[in-house]
């Protein structure tokens, strides 16, 4: 690999993974009638009733959770992923509450490539999961004792590219982090049945998004990372028409 990535995994899926969704949201669902029936009954008064009081203005949020996930998420995704864990990624002072070091500290980067087959409804997903979050916030703030910080996620920052669209998330200020941690997403717009990229940087920060080369689902899926001596590809192959045994990897400068 040109870029020496800590590690890297690709994978396709070819059936549906709506079994799976299915059967986590029941293990879910049956631990938190278990923690109802028999663990909640045995907490403090206070307790208990600050539980009710969330889950009152929170269940419904849940649901909506549940529903982004299962309507738009899963059925948006082709089932191919791929995801590659580097170390590039540098500062002097990732929060404000760590002391400011002489020396860059590096912290794992996480790059996600995800097939895409409707690029409307993952868009849509993502919204949801913005107003879900917004939402659990505003119901933790209503019942906090003193102020609250405001720690809500705006709408994404946009920007477009040869080969797509980026949407970049700006971190409340109240996280203390360092203003590099912006999750960034690149999708293409050439078609519905496209391909799209996930990190925690900014989008400048990948020469993918910089420069247009947004994967699509029948195309070699590509996890740039950022090296200090300048842009190096680190390409896996994934067609979706190849078999497993003729995938292959490929480094490219």
């Amino acid at each position: 690999m040109g870029s020496q990535p800590l590690g890297f995994a690709v994978s396709r899926e070819r059936g549906s993974s709506d079994a799976d969704y299915e059967l986590c949201v029941r293990a879910i669902t049956l631990a938190h009638d278990y923690f109802e029936e028999l663990a909640l009954p045995q907490l403090p008064e206070g307790v208990r009733q600050t539980y009710q009081d969330f889950m009152k203005e929170a269940r419904p949020l849940f649901a909506r959770l549940n529903r982004a996930t299962g309507k738009l998420l899963l059925p948006a995704l082709d089932g191919q992923a791929g995801i590659v864990l580097d170390v590039k990624w540098k500062s002097k002072q990732w929060h404000q509450a760590m002391p400011a070091t002489d020396r860059d500290l590096p912290l794992p980067e996480i790059a996600v490539v995800l097939g895409v087959q409707d690029a409307a409804k993952l868009r849509q997903a993502f919204q949801e999961y913005r107003a879900v979050y917004n939402g659990l916030v505003d119901v933790i703030a209503k019942l906090a004792p003193g102020d609250f910080p405001d720690i809500k996620l705006p709408a994404p920052k946009t920007k477009k590219v040869q080969a797509g669209t980026l949407y970049s998330y700006s971190l409340p200020d109240a996280l203390g982090l360092d203003p590099q941690v912006a999750p960034t997403g690149g999708q293409r717009r050439d078609s519905a049945h496209s391909g799209g990229t996930a990190h925690l940087s900014p989008g400048d920060r990948c020469a993918c998004c910089g420069k247009g080369r947004l994967p699509t689902h029948r195309q070699t899926n590509r996890f740039l990372l950022y090296p200090k001596g300048g842009w190096t590809s680190t390409s896996v192959a994934t067609s979706r028409d190849a078999p497993v045994s003729q995938r292959s990897a490929a480094v490219s400068h």
